[in-house]
């Protein structure tokens, strides 16, 4: 069955499989849940995940690996709806759809009126963005040369041909508080460097251009 949430696809497995954890909750405790959700999606510091352990523990679903599958199946439901320009009625009826209580679905809708454009800004945001840099280091792998090329690293008269660089990554659906992120180290021979860093100043004009940042 096709959803207008899902892009006219057909709804994924292991949302469906959240959906049906979702409808032993409470409808009060959802729209709890979903509060928290939408903090977590705006890295809101106020985020709690204790509280939405604490929301779910009635339904016995209070393990790390629920909570994280839960909050991640709610943004799922209501970033489709709002990246899907999907109006709320209709969103309530797919809810519904799919197995959600009436009162489930709901407070789902209100969720997705509430939080529009919240999470409008935070998708325009994150666009054509795998995931986010959090910090990135580069070292000129050096050794001392007295001839050929020369290059100046504070005092010493160095030869560099090549650069080790580190990046330090996070994917944006991390739903740990933590933002556990993953180290990726490579080297690339200074010529290629300057050429990416060159073509990569100049893809950020554009985009400068295009979407100014404020």
């Amino acid at each position: 069955m096709k959803f207008k949430f899902c892009g006219d696809l057909d709804c994924p497995d292991w949302v469906l499989a959240e959906i049906s954890n979702l409808a032993k909750v409470s409808s009060v405790k959802l729209k709890l849940i979903c509060t928290q959700a939408l903090k977590l999606m705006a890295l809101d510091d106020s985020f709690d995940s204790v509280k939405v352990q604490k929301h779910l523990s009635d339904a016995k679903l209070d393990s790390e690996e629920d909570v994280q599958g839960i909050l991640a199946a709610i943004l799922f439901l209501l970033k489709g709806a709002v990246s899907n320009n999907v109006l709320n009625e209709d969103f309530v009826s797919e809810m519904q759809q799919l197995g959600f209580p009436k009162e489930h679905s709901t407070v789902l809708g209100r969720a997705q009126t509430a939080g529009f454009e919240q999470i409008r800004a935070v998708l325009k945001g994150r666009s054509l963005r795998v995931n986010r840099l959090v910090d990135c280091e580069a070292t000129p792998d050096f050794f001392l040369k007295e001839s050929q090329e020369l290059f100046e690293w504070g005092s010493k008269c160095i030869k560099c041909e090549t650069v080790t660089v580190e990046l330090n990554i996070a994917d944006e659906e991390v739903l740990n508080r933590n933002r556990k992120s993953e180290t990726v180290v490579f080297s690339v021979d200074k010529e290629k460097l300057k050429l990416l860093i060159h073509e990569l100043t100049i893809a950020q004009g554009i985009v400068n251009r295009i979407s100014p940042i404020s």
